[in-house]
């Protein structure tokens, strides 16, 4: 199974568990500060697929990502920009405001 649909099959059931409004309140957040939510939504992530015999957890650890971590956060950014094309957001910049 490719990188693509392993990653696809874990996005359906992350927008299945994660509460809408949790959703919604990730999405409207800036990319540049999605780690703060390094303890729940990649803590998820990590208690959830990143396991020794998980599929996606293997593709990650063969492609040099060793930390659960850091493999949550690539999950969890890669997350973030799924949705915001899912519902039709078409920026994820950041804007500075004067």
């Amino acid at each position: 199974m490719l990188f693509t649909e392993v990653l696809q099959d874990c996005f359906l059931q992350l927008e299945k568990i994660i509460p809408k409004p949790l959703q919604h309140q990730f999405i409207s957040k800036p990319y540049s500060i999605l780690t703060q939510y390094h303890f729940s939504i990649g803590m998820l992530i990590r208690n959830t697929f990143l396991y020794e015999d998980n599929r996606l957890y293997g593709i990650l650890k063969n492609s040099g990502i060793d930390n659960p971590d850091d493999m949550s956060d690539l999950i969890m950014h890669l997350f973030y920009l799924h949705l915001h094309t899912i519902n039709g957001i078409n920026t994820v910049s950041d804007k500075t405001e004067k």
